[in-house]
């Protein structure tokens, strides 16, 4: 079958279109007849479950349907009768872009600007042109000072707009999104919405998947979805953004970045400040905001912790990631009464994830003191150490007080159903069955899911996944509850069940904290409001724009933050090592790593380990970053050495015991071992903290170039590395979040007999298997949407050039190499 044009300007049709995840059990999409035109701005909508995301995938050219016909861009790229058209697939593609649900199974690199230049590479963009389209897409989506940051570490709002920004750089006539502002504070989402009406007024054609009422106001048509059906295809009257108009919309937004931000936050906390009794949180506040529970909320249902004291306490708290630049969280002052519930908002970045976890025991602060639930969970070491954390025995215990629904909750489920699932907490906490039944059939009910009590919890949707894991959070009747946007990608149906289910629990007694950026959601579920996080230098002018007296709550100047990846004299990303060309550097260190194996007395250890050291001063790797990055190899040589030491018995003998002989040939050969290795870790971690995995590939692209000769695939094998090195930590940062979340649910792999132990493991195995199953699903799918194939003839944004400085490396090893040759007749 060859692609055949269609006349005219329909950008998309399909006809008669039905799609099944089940072979035909039952159908996502059934019967789906559309036509879309060039410039229309489409929103698509419906209720959970009604198959949005699928015709939203369907109309990106990502997955073709079951039955029926497609064409897309002019090319009939499927039809009952000739089958799938792969050609016209990817001729397809080339002109339009998707936006997915969940942001983070988007991104391939672990650099912002390498992200965005990825898609304009495959699409072989000329090098000067993509370093302009990057500028240009990152200033819309206003991450311009983030764009050497890693965006796999962000918050969920902030890699939201790193993938607009991606589709923005590639000049798609099409654009496809999926949920796009659900994860965006307000400001940020009226940024996104004026972006679109800048794309709308050039020409681009807009399919929107959404639930919020503001998405829809600019809509040139609402079509709704029910049960895979179209029930409705209406047309607006609405008048299409003028092109100048929109332009300097955008451009205000672009240039006058502060100034608009300073309104949006100010006018969100202020219809906060209507309905709620209003706190501002910022870092270096001396005086400790209390939330009190008012006199309605004390005749209500007591909670089992003393409520003369709060429930939640920090003292100066703050938190920096290992490595980052920035401290989201600096000096926070809070005590939170029992029973209260309060919703915590703040732009995307502001640290509410962050400030969720260490509530959580999900991380421990760099300074202050945490208590929750009378539980100490975290104290303040008073030194340059990071605060104490408490001991396992004290974080099952708080796990039991203290239920938290993640980001992305539906990443922690595991069973074969619905109901197995949410059972998983009930049965640890040792119920017997009638009991376990009870409980989750109550808990479903809650929540408006009955019905899907013996369905896979991998065969929903993602916002009925979102309410099944929701739901086996709720199963373990938790104390205290924290909720990281419950309600992003629900219908207004389920954000309404959410409302209701938080009200009941609170009335209950149950201490509600809400995370979220919808400030309708924050009015009627929760009576306090939180606003987190550093407000620079509008800081002022906001709380008189909220009528909050700034000089009589102390908060000092803020400090100076290297924001946005600026060169930093203790960075290893700005340091000489970094700054060379990464073929030259895996070249010279590989050679020197392999080496270190041929080195057999201590003069030649002593050469290694002054290169190896004079290398990570050159990488301006910080003593304590090297020990964080090698400690785990360094302990497993450490052993091995000693294995050396026990085994090895000729020479002299040192110490004669029993069984026990230690001679001194033993001790020489283990320590011996133990520096070899020692030797070639540290140099692994110089090459792996100076080099992105973008460069990393690019060199191993270029340097295994001649096989391509002979017929290897070299830059697939590049891109498999490359998207290995990107997702392996996410892959263990989810074991980890899975691991407490379970552990949340009483599934501590560490406690209880064999048997509970087991069920604990074999959860956090299958919840990670899913994840890995999910990544690779949704991967594939970022790759279509990004054009790359292949065999594809890219262009690179990075150039890499060998310089002088690449040459002394170079030649640095070389007498490196001679010096051991050299010393190679000394005795150990």
């Amino acid at each position: 079958m060859t692609g055949t044009t269609v006349a005219g300007s329909v950008i998309a049709q399909l006809q008669h279109v039905r799609f099944t995840y089940d072979e035909g059990k039952s159908w996502a999409l059934d019967d789906i007849s559309l036509t879309i035109h060039q410039g229309e701005r489409i929103c698509i909508v419906g209720p959970n479950g009604s198959g949005k995301s699928t015709l939203s995938r369907v109309l990106a050219g990502l997955v073709a349907p079951d039955d029926g016909s497609v064409t897309l861009m002019g090319q009939v790229v499927c039809d009952d009768e000739s089958g799938v058209n792969p050609d016209a697939y990817r001729a397809a593609r080339r002109s339009i872009g998707a936006v997915f649900q969940n942001p983070e199974d988007q991104l391939v690199t672990t650099v912002v600007e390498d992200e965005v230049a990825f898609g304009p590479e495959n699409l072989a963009v000329p090098t000067g042109e993509i370093g302009h389209r990057i500028d240009k897409s990152l200033k819309i989506v206003r991450m311009a000072s983030s764009r050497h940051n890693d965006p796999t570490l962000m918050s969920g709002g902030q890699q939201q707009r790193i993938s607009i920004a991606d589709m923005l750089a590639m000049d798609s006539k099409v654009l496809v999104l999926d949920e796009p502002t659900a994860m965006l504070d307000p400001d940020s989402r009226a940024d996104v919405l004026t972006t679109l009406n800048w794309l709308q007024a050039r020409g681009t054609t807009l399919v929107i998947v959404t639930h919020l009422p503001e998405d829809l106001a600019s809509a040139t048509r609402i079509v709704r979805l029910e049960h895979g059906h179209v029930i409705s295809d209406e047309q607006q009257n609405v008048t299409a953004p003028d092109a100048s108009t929109a332009a300097h919309e955008l451009a205000a937004k672009v240039c006058s970045e502060e100034v608009q931000e300073a309104e949006g936050v100010a006018a969100e906390e202020s219809q906060l400040k209507e309905h709620h009794e209003y706190h501002l949180i910022c870092g270096g506040i001396v005086e400790t905001t209390h939330v009190h529970k008012d006199d309605a909320a004390a005749e209500v249902g007591q909670n089992e912790t003393d409520t003369d004291q709060p429930i939640i306490s920090m003292k100066n708290v703050s938190f920096r990631y290992p490595g980052a630049e920035r401290t989201p969280l600096q000096a926070i002052n809070l005590d939170i009464d029992a029973g209260t519930s309060t919703a915590i908002v703040g732009e995307n970045g502001s640290g509410k994830t962050t400030f969720a976890k260490l509530l959580s025991g999900l991380v421990t602060p760099t300074s202050g003191s945490i208590t929750v639930a009378g539980l100490p969970i975290a104290t303040d070491s008073h030194t340059k150490k990071p605060s104490k954390r408490a001991n396992t025995k004290k974080l099952r215990e708080l796990h039991r007080k203290v239920g938290f629904v993640m980001q992305h909750p539906e990443q922690q489920l595991f069973a074969q159903t619905v109901f197995e699932d949410v059972a998983f907490g009930p049965r640890n906490q040792g119920l017997d069955e009638n009991q376990i039944k009870a409980q989750v059939s109550e808990t479903l009910q809650l929540l408006g899911i009955e019905h899907l009590a013996q369905r896979s919890p991998f065969e929903l949707s993602g916002g009925q996944q979102r309410l099944a894991a929701i739901a086996g959070v709720l199963a373990c009747k938790p104390s205290v509850l924290v909720l990281d946007e419950p309600t992003a990608g629900l219908d207004d149906q389920a954000s309404a069940i959410i409302v209701r289910v938080l009200r009941e629990l609170q009335a209950q007694g149950i201490t509600i904290l809400l995370i979220t950026h919808n400030v309708a959601l924050a009015k009627q579920a929760t009576d306090h409001a939180l606003v987190l996080g550093w407000l620079e230098d509008n800081l002022h002018k906001q709380l008189e724009l909220v009528g909050i007296p700034w000089d009589s709550i102390g908060i000092p100047t803020p400090p100076s933050e290297n924001v946005g990846g600026a060169p930093s004299s203790t960075n290893a990303k700005y340091s000489w090592v970094a700054s060379l060309d990464a073929r030259s550097k895996m070249l010279g260190l590989l050679v020197l790593m392999c080496t270190a194996f041929t080195m057999t007395n201590w003069v030649q250890l002593g050469i290694g380990l002054v290169a190896a050291l004079g290398l990570v001063a050159a990488a301006r790797i910080t003593p304590a970053r090297l020990w964080h990055a090698i400690r785990w190899f360094v302990a497993m040589f450490i052993f091995v050495a000693l294995l050396n030491v026990l085994v090895v018995h000729s020479g002299t003998v040192l110490l004669h015991w029993g069984p026990l002989v230690i001679s001194d040939e033993g001790v020489k050969l283990g320590v011996l071992y133990a520096l070899r290795f020692t030797i070639v870790v540290v140099l692994g971690a110089v090459l792996l903290e100076t080099t992105t995995p973008v460069a990393m590939t690019d060199a191993f692209e270029s340097l295994m170039r001649p096989f391509a000769r002979l017929g290897w695939h070299v830059q697939e094998v590049a891109l498999v590395m490359s998207l290995a090195l990107r997702f392996l930590p996410t892959l263990a940062r989810e074991t980890i979040a899975v691991r407490t979340a379970q552990a949340c649910r009483g599934g501590a792999v560490e406690s209880g007999n064999l048997l509970a132990r087991l069920r604990a493991l074999l959860s956090i195995i299958m919840s990670v298997f899913a994840a890995a199953l999910r990544h690779a699903d949704t991967l594939s799918l970022a790759l279509d949407a990004r054009c790359f194939e292949e065999g594809l003839q890219r262009t690179h944004w990075r150039v890499m050039r060998m310089r002088v400085r690449d040459w002394v490396l170079l030649g640095g090893v070389v007498v490196i190499c001679v010096a051991l040759w050299l010393c190679r007749g000394f005795a150990l």
